[in-house]
């Protein structure tokens, strides 16, 4: 008798708070993007939460995906740190990958802004955040220059399996190369991931592996719009708010068993969770996912540094 094969299993998780994210009284949350910024130590705080969280829940992560920005891998290097002794010997099997798909939406002009300032420079700064093929202000092409010489602003998709060397999965030329953005829409951000999901994550969920992804706000939601378009779409991407370092979790079968025939890129389809709150019950998009957020006391302890951040959603700007 041929055994069963297991579930595949997606756990998102949006990097600990940093720098940028902080809300406090003299201090703004500003556009961050593709800027290249640490985790505050509350963010160090949260990334320990998630780990112990997800490390109580699951014995082996398969595939472990990051973008090439320090804020999520920092974060995915902490929540490693809370495996047992055990777990640590299982991990040198684990692939990991780190990826430029994975990065940030890009805000182009906006980076560096608070929200209050940006709308001084920019009136139509809504349109700019929340239209859905609308781009911000392109970046300074000296501020382009910068970046070209940095890390995480070049093109890349770098694979280690097995505690072996780094091999190149994916380059283009340069930053200056028209492949990447001055400035990105929300949907350039969607289109800029799933060739990611495509390649590397659905074919490993059809064959039951479990991949954990260290990412931020719009490229989770970016994930989501495709795999969970009844609730993630063109009018609702905006309003759904992604906390960081809160682990939500998506099961994967390669067969629909749900009976809704909604179609994923890459061949799986979603179980949806037993005991998801009806529509009626929450007005809040989170709780409609067919997903699942491991949340925990200390996830919760660890979610907001100040009063101010908590009342004006510090993780909201990205």
């Amino acid at each position: 008798q041929v055994a069963k094969m297991k579930n595949g299993q997606l756990i998102l998780l949006r990097h600990g708070q940093s720098i940028w994210n902080v809300t406090s009284k003299g201090t703004k949350a500003r556009f961050t993007g593709w800027a290249d910024v640490g985790l505050t130590t509350q963010g160090q705080m949260q990334a320990h939460a998630a780990g112990r969280a997800i490390w109580n829940h699951f014995d082996k992560i398969d595939c472990a995906l990051c973008s090439l920005l320090g804020r999520a891998k920092t974060t995915l290097d902490l929540l490693w740190q809370d495996q047992t002794m055990d777990e640590r010997n299982d991990s040198k099997n684990t692939t990991r990958i780190r990826s430029w798909r994975l990065n940030e939406r890009h805000y182009g002009a906006l980076v560096g802004l608070s929200k209050v300032d940006a709308e001084e420079i920019y009136p139509n700064l809504s349109s700019y955040r929340h239209g859905w093929d609308v781009k911000p202000p392109p970046m300074d092409a000296d501020q382009r220059l910068e970046w070209s010489r940095q890390f995480h602003c070049q093109s890349l998709t770098l694979v280690q399996a097995n505690n072996r060397r780094m091999k190149m999965l994916e380059r283009t030329r340069s930053y200056i190369n028209d492949r990447i953005p001055a400035s990105e829409s929300l949907k350039d951000t969607c289109d800029r991931v799933l060739p990611l999901w495509k390649m590397a994550m659905a074919p490993r969920l059809s064959r039951g592996e479990t991949l954990l992804v260290v990412a931020h706000a719009n490229t989770i939601k970016a994930m989501l719009y495709f795999l969970d378009p009844q609730i993630v779409n063109q009018q609702s991407f905006n309003k759904l708010k992604i906390p960081s370092a809160v682990p939500l979790v998506y099961e994967f079968n390669k067969e629909d068993i749900s009976n809704d025939k909604t179609e994923i890129p890459g061949g799986v389809y979603v179980v949806p969770p037993s005991g998801k709150i009806a529509e009626n019950d929450n007005d809040d998009l989170r709780y409609k996912l067919n997903g699942t957020w491991l949340k925990t006391n200390e996830i919760e302890e660890t979610q907001f540094c100040s009063p101010e951040g908590e009342e004006n959603l510090e993780h909201e700007i990205a």
